[in-house]
């Protein structure tokens, strides 16, 4: 990021008698964090700060921070992050690491702001712009990545939380955003028995910025959707695979919760995508003529093997 950015906070931590003080070596400290998303424009020879002579590109110089009350100065910091993101960071083609740590400034940020309408409406208008940045400049990872996927699912998921807290209706995530974990998605579905579940339980695990949350049934609800939206975009082999491993997972009858847990991922995945209804009505008749189930699991196994019954 450009020298301006930094120094128009830093230099404001120096006085004692300075207005909100913590909050500026706060700012001051998560922009920090953020600067290596900036290496590779430096790396590039891109000119910084005063430097810079690309009408585009060119810094607005330093900030005036110092009559600001505390939510003027948050909101400010994180329009110029943001801006210095898209215009210096985005053209040299970023990778899947460098959003996520741009997600975890802005997380950091916005949550500084006082909780109301506002704040929802910030954590929403910043999911907009990175769904814009999306269209022109797609996340890319591997196959066998697992981490930095993960972590920008999950901060996808935290930011839809916050950003319908405080609105009328929960907010809506755009396609284009959903698009971005299909790869990740598909290995889920392909390696585990349990995608949805296990998605969740990985969200869980995984680092959380040293931010105190706490993943719960918000999440999932947002993985599922997500998880319903990149199922229509795998290949049919993929597909009829994972309802497969569910359909016996179910079969196996672990216990009532989990089965209900498979039975719903099912409903999930199926919806929008009829053409697979009659395959799962074949695997769950398959199961009845062959093995006996208690109550609970035959009930399920019945309610699929029906092919009138669409999600």
């Amino acid at each position: 990021m450009s020298e301006d950015l930094i120094k128009s906070v830093e230099e404001l931590t120096t006085s004692r008698k300075m207005y909100g003080l913590g909050q500026l070596e706060y700012i001051l400290s998560v922009l920090k964090q953020g600067s290596p998303i900036f290496l590779n424009v430096k790396d590039k020879g891109i000119l910084m700060a005063g430097e810079i002579t690309d009408s585009s590109t060119r810094s607005e110089g330093r900030l005036d921070l110092r009559r600001m009350d505390k939510q003027e100065r948050i909101l400010k910091v994180l329009e110029r992050f943001t801006n210095e993101f898209e215009a210096l960071a985005l053209p040299l083609n970023v990778t899947i690491k460098e959003y996520v740590l741009f997600l975890v400034v802005c997380l950091k940020l916005i949550r500084k702001l006082a909780d109301g309408p506002q704040k929802s409406l910030v954590f929403a208008q910043t999911l907009a712009k990175i769904n814009q940045m999306f269209v022109s400049h797609p996340v890319q990872y591997s196959k066998r990545a697992i981490n930095y996927p993960l972590e920008l699912l999950f901060l996808v998921t935290e930011f839809t939380i916050e950003a319908s807290k405080s609105l009328e209706s929960s907010y809506l995530l755009d396609d284009i955003t959903k698009s971005q974990f299909v790869t990740l998605m598909a290995k889920y579905c392909t390696d585990s028995e349990s995608p949805l579940l296990d998605l969740v339980k990985d969200l869980s695990r995984i680092p959380k910025f040293r931010l105190n949350i706490t993943v719960g049934q918000e999440h999932q609800k947002i993985v599922g959707d997500i998880l319903r939206h990149c199922f229509s975009k795998m290949s049919y082999d993929i597909k009829i695979d994972t309802i497969k491993k569910l359909v016996t997972k179910i079969a196996s009858g672990e216990n009532d919760a989990i089965v209900l847990a498979h039975y719903n991922t099912i409903k999930l995945m199926l919806s929008g995508d009829d053409d697979l209804v009659g395959e799962i009505s074949k695997l769950a008749n398959q199961e009845i003529t062959t093995t006996k189930h208690n109550r609970f699991v035959g009930g399920i196994l019945t309610e699929l093997s029906i092919p009138s019954e669409k999600s």
